[in-house]
Protein backbone atom coordinates (compact mmCIF):
# COMPACT_ATOMS: atom_id res chain seq x y z
CA UNK A 1 0.00 0.00 0.00
CA UNK A 2 2.81 2.37 0.91
CA UNK A 3 4.58 1.73 -2.43
CA UNK A 4 1.35 2.45 -4.34
CA UNK A 5 0.89 5.77 -2.51
CA UNK A 6 4.49 6.85 -3.18
CA UNK A 7 4.15 5.90 -6.87
CA UNK A 8 0.89 7.86 -7.16
CA UNK A 9 2.41 10.95 -5.50
CA UNK A 10 5.46 10.75 -7.74
CA UNK A 11 3.24 10.51 -10.84
CA UNK A 12 1.18 13.54 -9.82
CA UNK A 13 4.35 15.54 -9.11
CA UNK A 14 5.86 14.72 -12.50
CA UNK A 15 2.64 15.61 -14.34
CA UNK A 16 2.17 18.87 -12.44
CA UNK A 17 5.72 20.14 -12.82
CA UNK A 18 6.75 19.42 -16.40
CA UNK A 19 3.78 20.31 -18.55
CA UNK A 20 3.96 24.07 -19.01
CA UNK A 21 4.27 26.17 -22.13
CA UNK A 22 4.93 29.86 -22.71
CA UNK A 23 2.00 31.87 -24.11
CA UNK A 24 2.17 35.36 -25.64
CA UNK A 25 -0.44 37.95 -26.52
CA UNK A 26 0.26 41.23 -28.34
CA UNK A 27 -1.15 44.15 -26.37
CA UNK A 28 -0.01 47.19 -28.39
CA UNK A 29 1.74 48.11 -31.66
CA UNK A 30 3.14 51.56 -32.40
CA UNK A 31 4.85 52.68 -35.61
CA UNK A 32 7.02 55.73 -36.21
CA UNK A 33 8.35 56.19 -39.79
CA UNK A 34 10.73 53.20 -40.21
CA UNK A 35 10.47 51.85 -36.60
CA UNK A 36 7.84 49.77 -34.85
CA UNK A 37 7.40 48.88 -31.20
CA UNK A 38 5.49 45.73 -30.25
CA UNK A 39 4.35 45.32 -26.65
CA UNK A 40 3.17 41.91 -25.48
CA UNK A 41 2.28 39.94 -22.40
CA UNK A 42 3.97 36.60 -21.75
CA UNK A 43 3.00 33.92 -19.21
CA UNK A 44 3.40 30.24 -18.44
CA UNK A 45 0.38 27.97 -18.86
CA UNK A 46 -0.07 24.32 -18.07
CA UNK A 47 -0.96 21.77 -15.43
CA UNK A 48 1.69 22.93 -12.96
CA UNK A 49 0.80 26.64 -12.99
CA UNK A 50 -2.00 26.20 -10.45
CA UNK A 51 0.75 25.35 -7.95
CA UNK A 52 3.68 27.50 -9.11
CA UNK A 53 1.78 30.49 -10.55
CA UNK A 54 1.80 31.84 -14.12
CA UNK A 55 4.91 34.09 -13.84
CA UNK A 56 3.37 36.95 -15.88
CA UNK A 57 5.77 39.26 -17.75
CA UNK A 58 5.38 42.36 -19.94
CA UNK A 59 7.83 42.76 -22.82
CA UNK A 60 8.62 45.14 -25.68
CA UNK A 61 10.34 44.44 -29.00
CA UNK A 62 11.93 47.23 -31.05
CA UNK A 63 11.65 46.54 -34.79
CA UNK A 64 13.01 48.08 -37.97
CA UNK A 65 10.67 48.10 -40.95
CA UNK A 66 12.51 46.80 -44.01
CA UNK A 67 11.83 48.04 -47.58
CA UNK A 68 9.87 44.83 -48.33
CA UNK A 69 7.61 45.53 -45.27
CA UNK A 70 9.15 42.73 -43.20
CA UNK A 71 10.33 43.39 -39.65
CA UNK A 72 13.74 42.92 -38.04
CA UNK A 73 13.08 42.81 -34.29
CA UNK A 74 15.13 42.66 -31.11
CA UNK A 75 14.17 42.72 -27.45
CA UNK A 76 14.21 46.18 -25.84
CA UNK A 77 16.18 45.02 -22.80
CA UNK A 78 16.20 48.40 -21.01
CA UNK A 79 12.40 48.71 -21.28
CA UNK A 80 11.84 45.09 -20.26
CA UNK A 81 13.99 45.63 -17.16
CA UNK A 82 11.80 48.58 -16.19
CA UNK A 83 8.57 46.66 -16.81
CA UNK A 84 9.68 43.54 -14.91
CA UNK A 85 11.74 44.58 -11.87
Amino acid sequence: MKTLLITALLGVTVLASGCTSTRRSITHVRTESDKAYIAYAEWDQGLGTWISGTNDRSKVKRCSINPDNSLSCEEAEELNALLNP
